[in-house]
């Protein structure tokens, strides 16, 4: 006995050559054959017009964070601008950030903490809405924020402007951290890319 499936396919092909009937039919079938096609792989078509959209897109745009990223900030890199050294200012950003609950401060504190830098919060903590906070660490004021936090002290520099445009042209987030007198360094915090990302918008 014949396989069921290639002789029904066969007899279809037959039947849209020999009868402009069944040419009419082919069409829906065809269409609700994609349909169901494309939801057994996960992606929800809405009918048939949209079955057929694609055949004239010339580009496609898609969601970034939560898609094609995790969706979580994590610390990329840090960029030291005095004397000093790394770990000193990563102790001092955590614990200027631990005292906030913004997803760029759990981000340091994390970073932080992975490697093995004992975070403690800053005292006398005041943030500054949409631009970073100050707070006391080893006895002295310090800041952290946005490049509109550090404008606001009166301590960006050509040089300082260019490594922070360097840094934002790359898709990464900067925080810096200083005083009132000097500019301590940089924080680079960026959304870290799915694993899948790559076959996803293949």
């Amino acid at each position: 006995a014949a396989p069921w499936a290639p002789w029904i396919y066969r007899a279809l092909v037959l039947l849209v050559i020999a009868c402009p009937c069944a040419l009419v039919i082919s069409t829906p079938v065809s269409i609700v054959a994609a349909i169901a096609a494309a939801a057994r792989l996960g992606v929800l078509i809405k009918g048939g017009l949209y079955v057929e959209l694609p055949a004239g897109l010339r580009a496609v745009a898609i969601d970034k964070t939560g898609t094609l990223t995790t969706g979580r900030p994590e610390v990329v890199g840090v960029i030291l601008q005095d004397e000093g050294d790394e770990a000193t200012l990563l102790r001092r950003a955590a614990a200027l950030e631990a005292r906030s609950e913004h997803p760029l401060a759990r981000a340091v504190v994390a970073y932080a903490a992975d490697r093995g830098i004992a975070v403690v919060a800053a005292g006398d903590y005041r943030a500054v809405a949409g631009k970073g906070g100050w707070g006391v660490v080893d006895g002295e004021a310090f800041w952290i924020g946005s490049h509109r936090l550090l404008a606001e002290q009166g301590l960006e520099t050509p040089a300082i402007r260019e490594r922070i445009d360097q840094l934002s042209a790359s898709g990464r987030s900067v925080l810096a951290v200083g005083t009132n007198s000097r500019v301590c360094g940089f924080l680079a915090v960026a959304d870290t890319v799915r694993a899948g990302a790559r076959e996803s918008v293949r």
